[in-house]
């Protein structure tokens, strides 16, 4: 039997928050794949610090809100550093919300278990997130980035 689950990627390492540096200087308007929801002209939106680095709680606030849109009780983390997990566990213990990840470091099987999950959260400039969303696209799968929505999007289900 399949079971719901919402599948996220957090791009949190040091040489990722090293790189979202470069978001605050003059002239920049994309970083590697922030094309995927900004579009080639920024026309959906301006690059962010927020949108290269979310915070933990615009991580747990859209994370609740896709939670409750779906119904889903179980989450798929894939991390280059941190997956949050005590924090998710803390914010969500009453919520019946069971957390999971890879015991090792294998970015092809998250790679099938995002594109798999009944919706995907991801980092609006990763490229790691543009392959799961290419692969989701496809399948007519929900995608939606942390801190990013403009007028047009909405989480479908």
């Amino acid at each position: 039997q399949d079971v719901p689950y919402v599948g996220i990627h957090l791009r949190n390492g040091g040489d990722w928050v090293r790189a979202c540096d470069h978001v605050s200087s003059p002239g920049v308007t994309q970083l590697f794949s922030s094309v995927q929801c900004l579009g080639y002209q920024s026309q959906w939106g301006q690059l962010t610090s927020d949108l290269c680095t979310p915070g933990h709680h615009i991580i747990i606030q859209e994370l609740s809100e896709v939670l409750r849109l779906t119904g889903a009780k179980h989450v798929f983390i894939a991390s280059d550093y941190d997956h949050m997990l005590s924090t998710f566990i803390s914010k969500f213990k009453h919520d019946g919300v069971t957390f999971h990840k890879q015991s090792g470091d294998d970015p092809l099987l998250d790679l099938v278990i995002l594109s798999s999950s009944q919706h995907f959260i991801g980092n609006c400039v990763s490229s790691f997130t543009g392959l799961v969303k290419r692969i989701r696209d496809n399948d007519n799968l929900p995608t939606s980035f942390w801190a990013f929505r403009n007028k047009t999007q909405k989480i479908e289900l």
